[in-house]
């Protein structure tokens, strides 16, 4: 448990750390916030999100389908993961 809890700390300290303000003298960018890099990894995450939404939950219940997971093996013996469409039967 201790081990736990320290991770838990760890993590938490990195995920604020990037929004404290540097001290007077050691900012890098002359001309841009010292969060941007932050706030922009954020967005993009954000981003990711709001695709898969749109994606995975909003389409398939739009279009009248759903997606399901099937593993293909290759010639080769490599598999690999596809997303079929297939349509909802209603009884």
């Amino acid at each position: 448990m201790p081990i736990a809890i320290f991770f838990l700390i760890s993590n938490i300290y990195l995920v604020i750390a990037p929004f404290v303000p540097p001290s007077a003298g050691q900012n890098l960018y002359e001309h841009l916030p010292y969060y941007l890099h932050c706030v922009v990894g954020a967005g993009i995450l954000l981003a990711g999100a709001v695709y898969w939404v749109f994606w995975a939950k909003l389409m398939p219940k739009l279009g009248g389908y759903e997606l399901v997971k099937e593993n293909r093996v290759g010639s080769d013996g490599w598999s690999s993961s596809v997303f079929e469409r297939r349509a909802i039967v209603k009884s």
